[in-house]
């Protein structure tokens, strides 16, 4: 999530995602409702990064 709200613009009850490809800085940033943001619970920061770094291929340890 890098914006909360799109309050700036005419996007009320919006926020934006930045989505990062694996291996590179580049990346998506899409616009999307509030209300389809659900937190990660459990997922944490280093988590988070050794799945985009890996493409999403690691698998838990749990």
């Amino acid at each position: 999530l890098t914006q909360h709200t799109m309050n700036f613009t005419n996007l009320e009850g919006m926020v934006s995602v930045y989505l990062p490809h694996s291996y590179a800085i580049s990346g998506w940033v899409i616009v999307t409702s509030a209300e389809n943001i659900k937190p990660a619970e459990g997922f944490t920061a280093q988590k988070a990064m050794e799945f985009a770094l890996s493409g999403g291929i690691l698998k838990s340890d749990k």
